[in-house]
């Protein structure tokens, strides 16, 4: 929803995250930098980096997001 968005977080062990911008408007936050993402965007978060994601825009922002290895 419009101003959502998650909490500062990191993900257990040595995980990859993949998040493809599907539709919407957000800003991110990668190891203490922000940056825009905007449909068409593919977002790296390497191994225990402390990232969020947050809505930026007046629509939804949807995601799609991949982890390798899966999520325990």
């Amino acid at each position: 929803e419009p101003g959502g968005g998650q909490v500062p977080h990191v993900h257990p062990n040595d995980i990859e995250e993949v998040t493809y911008v599907l539709e919407g408007e957000g800003d991110v936050l990668i190891s203490g930098a922000w940056q825009k993402c905007a449909p068409g965007d593919c977002l790296y978060v390497g191994p225990g980096l402390e990232h969020l994601v947050k809505n930026a825009g007046p629509g939804r922002l949807w995601l799609l997001t991949t982890f390798h290895p899966p999520l325990p």
